[in-house]
């Protein structure tokens, strides 16, 4: 069978699917195998546009990142030049892995024709705990939380309009517990509780990406002026652009506890390796 070709492959949970094809239509093709695919911000999004642009997403906190999600790559160069990336088994790199490069490169080294996606097999059941209170509240819980052995059974945890959200997926009567837990958590920290089944979407749309540290994660959605959004197990917000002085100034305080701001306003430092290593690629490409 050919790697870059579409395929789909239930029993291995494997399949390869043009970039167009949308979080949705694959996993409505998925659902009846009892496979999904963890991994969106709009289920609406395109494979390709997901790819290009984002590097997490809720369920990150459970199963890695876009990168670790995406097993090869047909990937169509600036020049119109077709190349072949990866694989269709989880350890198929020796080396640079180019696959975790391209990631939410945004289109500069080109962009996706088909994607090999790893699936992962779909829970009976999603229950979501959305905790809201003080911001030092929530702070203080999801401190515990991501130190707590219930870190390791979760699918997600998010932030989103002031809320915290925490998925847990699996069989209909390990719920209880899940909420017995979570109903602990919340009172020892003077925190709401409610409970619902499907996580909030969080918008596609271009957005600054703050990567800092857990302990710095509330504090800067709370100071931010606009909306955020996190996946706080990952350490990233995403922030509604506000002005390019906000995002410079948010940066420069970031950077000493080795955080950093991803925004087309945040100018490239030169003098990073990774910037070194992105002119060297677009230079041999002969697109400068």
């Amino acid at each position: 069978m050919p790697v870059f070709e579409p395929f789909s492959d239930w029993q291995d949970l494997t399949v390869c699917v043009p970039a167009a094809t949308t979080v949705a239509e694959l996993n409505a093709q998925a659902a009846p195998q009892a496979a999904l695919w963890p991994l969106w911000l709009e289920p609406r999004q395109s494979l390709g546009e997901l790819f290009l642009s984002a590097r997490f997403s809720s369920r990150s906190f459970r199963f890695g990142s876009l990168a670790d999600n995406v097993l090869g790559l047909r990937w169509i160069l600036p020049n119109g030049q077709r190349v072949d990336l990866g694989g269709r088994v989880v350890k198929n790199v020796t080396g640079f892995d180019l696959v975790r490069f391209l990631n939410a490169s945004g289109g500069r080294f080109g962009r996706p024709e088909n994607l090999v996606l790893r699936l992962r097999p779909l829970a009976p059941r999603q229950r979501v705990a959305t905790l809201a209170g003080p911001w030092a509240s929530l702070d203080r819980f999801v401190s515990r939380l991501l130190a707590d052995s219930w870190a390791h059974a979760l699918d997600a945890v998010d932030l989103q309009g002031g809320e915290v959200h925490v998925s847990f997926a699996n069989e209909a009567s390990l719920l209880p517990l899940f909420e017995k837990a979570m109903l602990a958590r919340a009172a020892a920290a003077s925190l709401e509780l409610s409970f619902s089944d499907d996580l909030p979407t969080h918008s596609a749309k271009p957005w600054a990406r703050a990567q800092l540290p857990l302990s710095q994660m509330l504090k800067a959605a709370e100071a931010w002026a606009g909306p955020a959004s996190g996946f706080l197990g990952q350490g990233l917000l995403h922030l509604e652009p506000g002005t390019p002085e906000a995002l410079r100034s948010l940066h420069q305080r970031l950077a000493p506890e080795g955080g950093q701001v991803e925004h087309p306003s945040i100018p490239v430092d030169t003098r990073a390796a990774q910037a070194r290593w992105e002119e060297a690629l677009l230079t041999r490409m002969a697109v400068l």
